[in-house]
């Protein structure tokens, strides 16, 4: 009888980190866009132009890759002075 009580909990507890493990994954992983574009200084600061939008960069010190097209991952947020990329990741691009 002990070793069912134990083996139920123990199922009980894997389902239940399962499940928090998969929906922690998917909120974070729904907000994060991929973008590729072209790193440019402005006399605002760095920017990351695709061919529709433009991004205020944060999150990575970005300056090396002026000039150089790029993915970045992150997530995009509205600010006062427009749209900003909270640069998580990104890797210069041939080309």
């Amino acid at each position: 009888m002990k070793y069912r009580i134990k083996r139920t909990l123990i199922g009980l507890l894997i389902s239940v980190l399962g499940f928090s493990l998969v929906t922690f994954i998917g909120c974070t992983g729904k907000d994060m866009k991929v973008v590729t574009g072209t790193i440019e200084q402005t006399d605002d600061g760095l920017v990351l132009r695709t061919d529709t939008n433009e991004y205020t960069t944060a999150g990575a010190d970005i300056a090396a890759l002026v000039g150089k097209k790029v993915e970045v991952t992150g997530m995009i947020t509205e600010g006062t002075a427009g749209k900003i990329f909270n640069i998580v990741g990104i890797r210069a691009l041939k080309g």
